[in-house]
């Protein structure tokens, strides 16, 4: 039927399938239920219609005003309309292999064929057996009839089962629809006989003819059972995966949810949930923490800082062992490598599988799981060559750091322990080798360095800005530690944790023999990472507790609001901004509020083209650009009012830095929670830029009242 009448047949997509190229070009007939017009050759018997002299026959009108005439071959053609004396000019019936041998010898019949553009529809179509008309006219093929009633065919030879099916040449009338004459001719060449030879490759023997009458139609052959095969295997291949995926699909969707502990943090939940069999690097936390222990620090009043620190140690150590100590027996039998922190009551484990990680999720005094973090140095935003001054750096200047040294008295920040969590320190440098603290001074835990050393350059330059010598640093008189907590850009929770231990109660540099006495004073941190953190605030409430300041880089995430970073936002610190010499904002300094709408950063300090040491070489400084550049010019202040007080605060310091700050800056205009960046506190300059002569003057105030 027509394709587009809706009375088409599935039996001719199944000959149409695999007689494609020959069925295609079959004649276009009209469907005898809604006499539209389409390309096939199962319609049953239409109504002969009257025809012109250019119009196509109907089929049935062609068979029985043309009685079927027996061709040499022993097959039935169907004949022409005559070709007497009418207006119309006479038309050949297309030649079939006998006929076409006899015109290819004689050449008889070239004058009588029509040119090509002037022949009707009839004429570029091949002549039809008795058998396809048969077909057409009973609405259905039979392919294995077709092949039994054309057996003696030389077009086609066909084989039912495994044996191989070809078709040769024009397809007999049995083979389905054949192409029209334009694209059944073949190339010829004449030999040296004079004889047309028809250069056509048989596929069957892979070689053509060279003698000069064509045999049969010598057009290439194909291999019916071979495609069949392979378009089988493929559709079959193509079934057995969508099936596979669908039962993988069913089983995803009928297997039960893996069963994880209300512990877990979401992020481990989805790493265990997306991968059962993965491991983790993990913090399990404890109930209570150690809020109780600090809190009994804080209200305790000590004879004097030493004691506070060893105090602390003790009571820190003993809940952690307390709280731990299950945790760390299922742990005891296993080959995982674990750490156990007193400092914030933490059980890092490395490379813990599922099974493990929920027997210890089970204990009831486990609070939580979470996944390691990752934070990472607040990397300069421009680095450049540089040489020294020929007295003192742009940012030791600006702060009046030479004046207020002047007013304290005594060399600057002697007595005074700083110390950076960083890179390390290259501590050969010309401007550091002479203030080290020396033992106690040096930590490493990634690679257990036995002293200070520095691959990137960051943690060199900005010890130097804190107490470097050679006019670079705001302290030069304080001693120096170092705690690699950033082996490299990246800074792992792990690591960080340790260093905060360090520093809490420092020990040698393989970590044996703790000596609280030895803690800094101040520590710089000019590393960090997102907003809203809160994984080393316990390490921060420690620090305080024991006496420490705490001092972070707001981050290079600027200008605009809402771009302060962690843990510089954590209200227990002092949280930096950084600005030029012109004391206008630095464009990369990180800008409050914090998530819970605080005013960061608290003050601001020298951050661009600031002038220090570097790694490369003992002699060697470089000019870098950077909220983590202004966090040291802050540390040193701190260190030059502790030089006159060491018991000062956390709170006493912040006090002194943000109510003592130059406010005649250059401004903006931005605004950020309604709050202009020209009146103080802002968002942008926190307090103000850091004035190092004002804070010292506003202790002696202090110091004589």
């Amino acid at each position: 039927m027509n394709r587009n009448c809706g009375h088409y047949m599935v039996i001719h997509d199944i000959v149409a399938y695999y007689l494609g190229e020959y069925v295609q070009d079959c004649d276009h007939v009209r469907c005898h239920d809604c006499r539209r017009r389409g390309p096939c050759v199962l319609c049953p018997p239409p109504v002969a219609q009257p025809h012109g002299r250019n119009s196509r026959y109907n089929l049935r009108a062609r068979a029985e005003s043309n009685p079927p005439a027996a061709s040499g071959n022993g097959r039935v053609q169907r004949r022409v309309r005559s070709t007497s004396a009418s207006t119309r000019r006479p038309r050949v019936s297309a030649p079939t292999s006998t006929t076409r041998r006899t015109r290819n010898a004689s050449q008889a019949n070239a004058a009588s064929r029509r040119p090509r553009q002037n022949r009707s529809v009839l004429t570029r179509r091949q002549t039809r057996s008795v058998t396809a008309a048969t077909a057409a006219r009973a609405g259905r093929y039979n392919l294995r009839n077709r092949v039994q009633n054309n057996a003696s065919a030389n077009a086609a030879n066909l084989v039912l089962g495994n044996v191989q099916v070809q078709r040769r040449g024009r397809l007999s009338t049995a083979s389905s629809r054949l192409r029209d004459t334009t694209s059944q001719r073949t190339r010829r060449r004449t030999n040296a006989n004079g004889n047309p030879v028809n250069r056509r490759f048989q596929r069957n023997t892979g070689s053509a003819s060279t003698t000069g009458t064509p045999k049969g139609n010598r057009r290439q052959t194909r291999s019916f059972t071979a495609k069949a095969i392979a378009k089988a295997k493929f559709y079959k291949t193509t079934m057995k995966l969508f099936i596979s995926l669908l039962l993988c699909a069913a089983g995803a969707l009928a297997a039960p949810e893996l069963k994880l502990s209300d512990k877990f943090a979401p992020e481990l939940k989805i790493s265990f949930r997306s991968n059962p069999a993965a491991t983790n690097n993990v913090f399990v936390h404890f109930e209570g923490g150690t809020a109780t222990v600090l809190e009994s620090i804080i209200s305790t009043r000590f004879p004097n800082r030493e004691e506070r620190l060893n105090t602390m140690h003790t009571l820190l150590v003993a809940n952690a062992e307390t709280s731990q100590r299950n945790a760390l027996s299922i742990l005891s039998g296993s080959e995982l490598y674990h750490h156990s922190f007193w400092i914030n009551n933490q059980l890092y484990i490395r490379d813990v599988d599922l099974a493990t990680i929920l027997e210890i999720s089970r204990l009831e005094e486990v609070s939580g799981i979470y996944l390691e973090e990752i934070a990472h140095l607040i990397e300069p935003v421009e680095n450049k060559n540089a040489s020294l001054s020929a007295d003192f750096e742009w940012g030791i200047v600006k702060i009046q750091a030479p004046e207020a040294w002047e007013v304290i008295g005594q060399k600057n920040g002697e007595g005074v322990r700083v110390a950076t969590v960083d890179t390390g320190v290259r501590v050969s440098h010309e401007a550091l080798r002479n203030n080290f603290l020396g033992e106690y001074g040096w930590f490493d835990p990634s690679t257990a360095e036995p002293l200070p050393t520095d691959r990137n350059g960051h943690g060199t330059h900005t010890t130097g800005t804190i107490a470097g010598s050679n006019g670079i640093g705001v302290a030069p008189g304080a001693k120096w530690m170092a705690c690699r907590g950033c082996a490299t850009s990246a800074c792992s929770q792990s690591d960080l944790t340790m260093c905060g231990e360090f520093f809490a109660c420092p020990t040698l540099a393989d970590g044996s023999n703790p000596d609280c006495s030895k803690a800094p004073h101040v520590v710089s941190n000019s590393w960090g990472g997102g907003r809203g953190t809160t994984w080393f605030n316990a390490v921060i409430d420690a620090w305080v507790a024991a006496g420490i300041i705490p001092v972070f880089s707001i981050g290079n995430s600027g200008p605009r609001c809402n771009t302060a970073n962690s843990p510089g936002d954590n209200a227990k610190v002092i949280g930096v901004g950084s600005t030029m010499e012109s004391d206008a904002i630095s464009s990369f300094s990180s800008v409050g509020p914090t998530t819970d709408l605080r005013m960061k950063p608290d003050i601001s300090a020298p951050g661009s083209e600031v002038n220090s040491a570097y790694h490369t070489a003992d002699n060697a400084y470089r000019a870098l650009s950077g909220t983590s550049m202004a966090a040291p010019h802050v540390s040193g202040v701190v260190a030059l009012l502790l030089t006159r007080d060491s018991d000062l605060t956390a709170a006493n310091v912040r006090d002194l830095l943000v109510r003592n700050t130059d406010k005649a800056l250059v401004f903006s205009g931005l605004v950020c929670e309604d709050v202009p960046d020209n009146e103080f506190p802002n968002h942008v300059f926190g307090s103000g830029r850091l004035n190092a002569l004002k804070s010292v003057q506003a202790q002696t105030k202090m110091l004589k009242n």
